[in-house]
């Protein structure tokens, strides 16, 4: 079980290294976030959260203008991570187009966890998503947390 974790956290790293344009990588946190086991493989911590990461995809001939922010978490309310913009492809593509950044993260809270409120879910993530954030992130930059607006 150890060997088959390394190796997914393995595929997950090289997936995130070669993220490209309008790429989606899909993975359970904090189970498939590189350095999460503190540098050990024995006992993970149980899946919280379901993530996909998106980056902008430029149209041809400079038709679509690069987005000014370069990173945001849109966090899915509980209970509607089957909707299709949140769930399928082409409506996380649509949401990234919408939030206006260059990567986004979204991330749905698995059922039959407990949350607290978006302070404590955003104190749970930010380490991870340091992690899925783009490479040439400005330092101090600090990356937005977005839901709609009845909230979580």
């Amino acid at each position: 079980a150890a060997l088959h974790r390394a190796e997914r956290v393995r595929k997950v790293e090289r997936a995130l290294s070669g993220v490209r344009a309008g790429q989606r990588v899909e993975l359970d946190l904090p189970v498939d976030v590189p350095g999460h086991h503190g540098g050990s493989l024995a006992a993970p911590l149980p899946a919280r959260f379901r993530a996909s990461v998106l980056d902008f995809e430029g149209g041809g001939g400079g038709t679509k203008k690069k987005p000014s922010n370069p990173c945001a978490v849109f966090l899915v309310p509980q209970g509607r991570e089957h909707e299709w913009l949140f769930s399928d492809r082409e409506g996380q593509v649509e949401l990234l187009a919408g939030c206006g950044v260059e990567r986004l993260v979204v991330v749905s809270l698995l059922r039959g966890q407990a949350y607290g409120g978006m302070e404590d879910i955003q104190a749970e993530l930010n380490g991870y998503v340091s992690r899925l954030a783009p490479s040439s992130l400005p330092d101090g930059f600090r990356i937005p947390y977005l839901t709609i607006k009845e909230g979580l």
